[in-house]
């Protein structure tokens, strides 16, 4: 059987599993006939015009609903009662697709959300929804696979106060679209829509609270860490857990008050708390792939809808399941949890600060059971953990419901609330699982037998990545070789002539990456790093190659969208910020023999000012990257010897002979933990009881030393090295010995 044949009984397999997830959009352009009407004319088309109000005082009311609690409340919900088929322009285009489009407007948003309570689209049936004064900039097409047993579809912001609803369906079709709820932006989520600077009256870069990247050793746990997007327009972070089963069943724990929109209005009704957890989005893997802040990560990891378990205001816990488990290519990772914690051990937070991308704190103090009161907050006596102070990062709106975890990385709570800032490490408080176990409300009760349904009364569960029947999990390959580092990628990376990357000199038609696979490998999808600007309607066509490049497998096109900035975005982004975008292929790949697979880019669809995030290498033996000039598939050594060269092209990938590289994280890592002190973290496999630390000048001369029984790390006063300039920092273990330098200039 050829290799055509084989995918084509993949995509058939398959099928029944596409139709299940939700929120998924394809790539490419929005299909248009004669270029798309004009500006003008979509003015002209039939029009909903949101009733306008008093943004201030709701922006006012948001901003003191997110002061104490945690979640980020920053969009007003506005009732629609909208059939797009009934009441949008209906035309027919000359290969029989028909088209119904509506426009919508809601003066002064900052975004648009929508939420359909009647979705059922016929196969090869797609929604877009596009800026009506640039039609280039859109989001979609959200096509037949979101169809669910509920009938409806929640999808996620656009930025932008003026947009075209626009359904393409098959000749004769019957969709059936009813827009129910719009979702008016009061307050910019553009951290989470489109890259930039954090906002105003958020710290600058917010560059006191790390990456989760930073710090690799939480990279399992850090997949379970999800945004999520309410239907009435709060921003928390939630997480996906494990059960005493195993089974996968894909459950979030948040905290109640992201549900109930930080009881502003008091408590929702059962009914309405339903209503808030089947409007939510989910989005995953917002984070970044390296410790860099500039990095753009993609945001097109998403799922729709969720089922309410239970919502107990009295410990402020939460727990929704999914209405589909996430994608196989998601890389998801099911928590662990304790309800019998140790306070007195190291605790970390990861989280999504204003929707940025994923965050981390440590505390090395001990947690105490606290009461946390205040206004018309519910909660109960002593249902809290108190973190009395944050030894690195801090929390902020849109972190509410975010994980605490363990030295094991179980989660033990989730955010409330605090007092913490940049500027001002103060107290936080996470509501307890303990105490939900100990909770007698159905609620509390609800969310225990969803997380213990063998009844086994475990007071632990160990967290377990994703796997689907036989097959290996996917996981992310990727050819760079880049140590951990506090380091911008940028200075990392410097990145080499554009002609010479492409090989302009040399009749190159594409560039790109080589992979040996096993037979049975299935591919999924692929990261890409861009950098550089693009201009609206800008696209890269992106090709697989199986057989070492002789037979073409798949070819995509890939729009870069997240690369067009307009005047406003170009004061408020990261300068030479790189962007990861992710292609989902329609459906997984499968390879049918040993092989090497390309995954390239056409060089004529790379636009001017774009170019491949690359890796030079000085031995030629580090070459991966391969040129093909006319119809032969070349080295780039061959016409480089001077040295190897790696494309930031990452394929997600199952039953794989190369693994991703290994990075393994340095012994001994320093790391700021505010203006004043610094952090020297030792990783350390060996055991030891006790290390110690001694700092020494260039010269020699002892200037410091420290030790410390039962830690891993030491934490100093910056100003005890200042002027020292370069020093050199020695720690010993049980028989080992290491030293790393530091820079400390005077200020």
């Amino acid at each position: 059987m050829n290799l055509r044949k084989l995918i084509l009984l993949v995509v058939m397999a398959l099928g029944i599993t596409l139709l299940s997830q939700a929120q998924i959009a394809r790539s490419g352009e929005r299909p248009t006939e004669g270029g798309g009407l004009r500006t003008a004319e979509l003015l002209q088309l039939p029009t909903f015009r949101a009733p306008q109000f008093d943004q201030d005082s709701a922006r006012r009311e948001m901003e003191r609903g997110s002061a104490e609690l945690r979640a980020y409340l920053f969009a007003q919900p506005l009732g629609v009662d909208l059939d797009i088929i009934q009441k949008g322009e209906h035309t027919q285009w000359s290969d029989g697709t028909e088209v119904w489009r509506y426009r919508i407007r809601s003066q002064g948003a900052k975004s648009l959300g929508f939420f359909f309570d009647q979705w059922e689209l016929p196969r090869d049936a797609y929604l877009y929804i596009y800026s009506t004064l640039d039609p280039t900039y859109g989001i979609g097409g959200f096509g037949w696979e979101n169809n669910s047993e509920r009938g409806s579809l929640p999808i996620q912001p656009i930025l932008g106060d003026d947009v075209v609803i626009e359904l393409q369906a098959p000749k004769g079709s019957r969709p059936r679209l009813h827009l129910k709820e719009l979702y008016h932006g009061v307050r910019s989520i553009e951290g989470l829509l489109r890259y930039a600077m954090p906002q105003a009256g958020s710290p600058k870069e917010f560059s006191c609270t790390p990456e989760v990247a930073c710090y690799p050793e939480y990279q399992d746990v850090a997949r379970s860490v999800v945004v999520v997007v309410t239907g009435s327009g709060a921003l928390g972070t939630g997480s996906l857990v494990n059960n005493t089963s195993g089974n996968g069943r894909p459950l979030i724990l948040t905290a109640a008050h992201v549900i109930e929109r930080s009881y502003n209005y008091g408590l929702l009704t059962q009914k309405e708390k339903e209503a808030e957890a089947e409007r939510s989005i989910f989005f995953f893997n917002y984070q970044t792939p390296m410790c860099d802040s500039s990095i753009q990560p993609g945001r097109t990891q998403s799922v729709a809808g969720a089922k309410l378990l239970g919502c107990d205001a009295t410990t402020d816990v939460a727990l929704m399941e999914l209405n589909v488990a996430p994608p196989a290519d998601y890389q998801v990772y099911y928590a662990g949890w304790n309800v019998a914690p140790n306070l007195k051990e190291m605790h970390a937070n990861i989280h999504h600060p204003w929707g940025y991308s994923k965050r981390i704190n440590l505390a090395f103090s001990a947690l105490s059971y606290t009461t946390y009161s205040g206004g018309n907050l519910p909660f109960g006596e002593m249902q809290h953990l108190k973190i009395p102070f944050w030894d690195l990062g801090t929390t902020a709106a849109g972190s509410s419901g975010s994980p605490l975890l363990d030295t094991q990385h179980r989660i033990i709570g989730v955010l409330s609330g605090g007092e913490s800032y940049c500027d001002r490490r103060s107290i936080d408080f996470f509501a307890s699982l303990q105490r939900v176990w100990q909770s007698n409300d159905q609620d509390a009760r609800n969310v225990v037998a969803a997380l213990d349904p063998t009844g086994s009364k475990a007071t632990t569960c160990a967290g377990r990545g994703a796997v689907r029947g036989e097959d290996q999990a996917p996981q992310r390959l990727t050819n760079m070789r880049i140590p951990p580092s506090n380091s911008r990628v940028t200075e990392l990376l410097p990145q080499m002539d554009r002609a010479k990357l492409l090989g302009t000199d040399h009749g190159v038609v594409e560039i790109g990456e080589s992979y040996r696979m096993a037979a049975g490998s299935k591919l999924y999808g692929l990261y890409l790093m861009l950098s550089g600007e693009a201009q609206s309607g800008d696209e890269v066509q992106v090709t697989i190659y199986g057989n070492g490049g002789a037979t073409r497998l798949s070819t995509e096109v890939l729009s870069l969208e997240s690369l067009v900035l307009n005047s406003k975005e170009k004061k408020t982004q990261v300068p030479g910020a790189f962007r990861e975008i992710y292609l989902r292929l329609s459906s997984p790949l499968e390879v049918t023999s040993d092989q090497v697979v390309y995954f390239s880019i056409s060089t004529a669809s790379i636009p001017q000012g774009v170019s491949v995030v690359h890796q030079k290498h000085s031995e030629p033996t580090a070459n991966s990257v391969m040129w093909r000039v006319g119809s032969e598939w070349q080295p780039y050594t061959k016409y480089n010897r001077g040295g190897g060269l790696s494309l930031w092209i990452d394929p997600v990938v199952s039953h794989v002979t190369l693994t991703a590289p290994t990075l393994v994280e340095p012994r001994l890592k320093i790391t700021p933990l505010n203006d004043e002190q610094m952090m020297l973290k030792v990783n350390d496999l060996s055991g030891s009881a006790s290390y110690m630390l001694r700092a020494y000048t260039l010269l020699g001369e002892p200037i410091y030393s420290d030790r410390s029984v039962g830690k891993d790390f030491f934490i100093f006063p910056r100003n005890l090295f200042e002027g020292f300039g370069v020093v050199i920092l020695n720690v010993s273990g049980d028989g080992w010995s290491e030293s790393i330098k530091a820079l400390f200039p005077k200020n």
